[in-house]
């Protein structure tokens, strides 16, 4: 087995919290700008696509299900990759974590068109989800 060590990473998401240590955090669209305006761009970023209640899907959950992007008052995982692609930021590494099956695949097409030797395959970061 392959160990994967990077300098920085920058883990997108709402419920989880990676239980690696000196991975950082973002739980939204605003913080992840924000993040990105006041550090140097992270070597590896890993995506969820639902960052607020409103994003989870209702129903059924696979690849086909349009995504109603248009309503969300919050944006998603996805504003964020496009956050980072319209602003032509230096993306190293990236990795679309999300459990949404169209959310996934919306976030990584992007990213692949931007960043195609960049995606980093069959990983993921370890997490725990707080008791609230």
């Amino acid at each position: 087995m392959q160990t994967i060590t990077f300098k920085s990473a920058l883990y997108l998401d709402d419920m989880r919290v990676p239980t690696v240590l000196g991975i950082d955090l973002a739980r939204n669209y605003g913080e992840f700008v924000e993040y990105l305006e006041n550090h140097e761009m992270p070597e590896l970023i890993s995506f969820d696509h639902d960052l607020a209640f409103e994003h989870y899907p209702l129903g059924e959950n696979r690849p086909d299900v349009q995504i109603p992007y248009g309503t969300y008052k919050e944006k998603t995982g996805l504003a964020c990759a496009r956050y980072i692609i319209e602003n032509k930021l230096p993306l190293k590494y990236w990795i679309s974590h999300s459990y949404n099956a169209q959310g996934n695949i919306n976030i990584a097409n992007e990213l692949r068109a931007y960043c195609p030797m960049g995606e980093i395959l069959n990983t993921r970061i370890p997490y725990r989800i707080p008791q609230s």
